[in-house]
């Protein structure tokens, strides 16, 4: 309840795949997830949005090993994020 509690008062998540990825989701608390090309099966392999969370946004690596462009991406969005 704690925990929950926690990631309900958040008002945007930034994580790589976690539990508090899923925990967000559920509570449709706004998730940003930094996904690897080779990311778990509930994330799927392509596009921007979950299929399991409206409030889950997906960002991808395009290439292994190289976080520079989803970190950007992240960075670029949220200089424009508003708190809803």
């Amino acid at each position: 309840d704690a925990f929950a509690a926690q990631v309900a008062a958040m008002d945007l998540l930034v994580s790589v795949s976690t539990t508090a990825v899923h925990f967000a989701g559920a509570l449709g608390v706004p998730a940003w997830v930094l996904l690897n090309t080779v990311p778990r099966t509930c994330w799927m392999r392509e596009g921007e949005k979950s299929h399991l969370y409206s409030s889950v946004r997906l960002y991808r690596q395009r290439q292994a090993g190289e976080w520079g462009d989803v970190v950007n991406a992240v960075k670029e969005d949220l200089s424009g994020f508003k708190p809803g």
